[in-house]
């Protein structure tokens, strides 16, 4: 739960300092979300943000019940990045416990390669979301 709650709140914090500075998003949450991650459903939250005709959804959660399936790959919870129209943008998350324990966020590449989400990766999102120069 701690790890679903700090991504939405990373996104919705990066939202409203993006409107601070001349942005006009419109933010939306759903709790009981259901998304599918492979063959299994996740249940969760959904975090949408509009920017014009642009659109950035943030889900988050995890199988509820044996029907729904199981998080793959060792996890605790999964999440999905997806922008409307900009698949090449989109991202699929793993949240799973750091060598220290602490429940990290990992982005998962189709080429295997496995990334810590910062807040840096979310502000390139939002970035992506305004139609801004990418920051990489």
């Amino acid at each position: 739960q701690t790890g679903v709650t700090w991504l939405i709140d990373t996104f919705n914090n990066m939202a409203a300092e993006a409107n601070r500075n001349g942005a006009s998003i419109q933010t939306s949450r759903e709790d009981k979300h259901r998304f599918k991650v492979g063959n299994s459903t996740m249940v969760g939250r959904l975090f949408t943000m509009r920017n014009g005709v642009r659109t950035l959804f943030v889900e988050a959660g995890w199988p509820r019940v044996p029907t729904d399936g199981v998080v793959s790959g060792g996890g605790l919870a999964r999440g999905m990045i997806r922008h409307l129209g900009f698949k090449s943008a989109d991202a699929e998350l793993i949240l799973t416990k750091s060598t220290a324990g602490i429940p990290t966020w990992i982005i998962l590449h189709p080429t295997g390669k496995r990334l810590q989400l910062h807040e840096s990766s979310a502000r390139e999102q939002i970035h992506i979301l305004l139609n801004e120069k990418r920051t990489r």
